[in-house]
C-alpha cells in the first residue's frame, strides 16, 4: 500500500466540493485535506477536570446548542464522569463536540495555527 497522494482522487473530491456550492462542503473539504498541526495533547485529563466550567463558558460566549449541549454529568468538583482514573476518556471515540479541539475549530475564526496556540495556552493554564 503506498501513502503518495492519489492527485486524481484529490482533484475530483474538490471537484465535488466545489459542484456543491457550499461554503460548508468547501471549508469541509479543506479541513480534511489540509497538512496542519494537531493539537498535541498529553492526555493530563486537566480539560476534564474543568468539564464543568467548560460547559458554563461555552453558554456564557454564546456557542450554539451543539457545542453546549454535553451529555454526561460531572460531579461537585466539575470532574466529567466519563474520565476514568488513568486519565482516559470512556466515549473518546464519540465524545462531545465541546471536548474535540479539532473540531471546534469551525467556530473560530482565525487561522487554524493561531488557534491551536491559543488552545495550547490555554491547557498549560488549567
Amino acid at each position: 500500500m503506498s501513502n503518495r497522494l492519489d492527485l486524481n482522487k484529490l482533484e475530483k473530491s474538490l471537484d465535488n466540493a466545489l459542484a456543491d456550492e457550499t461554503a460548508e462542503s468547501l471549508t469541509a473539504w479543506l479541513q480534511s485535506h489540509r497538512k496542519h498541526q494537531k493539537f498535541p495533547c498529553n492526555g493530563c485529563g486537566n480539560c476534564c477536570r474543568k468539564i464543568a466550567s467548560a460547559v458554563a463558558f461555552a453558554k456564557q460566549a454564546g456557542f450554539p446548542d451543539e457545542v453546549c449541549r454535553f451529555p454526561y454529568a460531572w460531579n461537585e468538583q466539575g470532574i466529567c464522569e466519563m474520565l476514568t482514573p488513568g486519565n482516559r476518556c470512556k466515549v473518546y471515540e464519540r465524545r462531545p463536540l465541546l471536548c474535540n479541539v479539532e473540531e471546534m475549530y469551525k467556530y473560530f475564526d482565525m487561522p487554524y495555527e493561531k488557534y491551536i496556540q491559543l488552545n495550547k495556552q490555554a491547557c498549560a493554564e488549567l
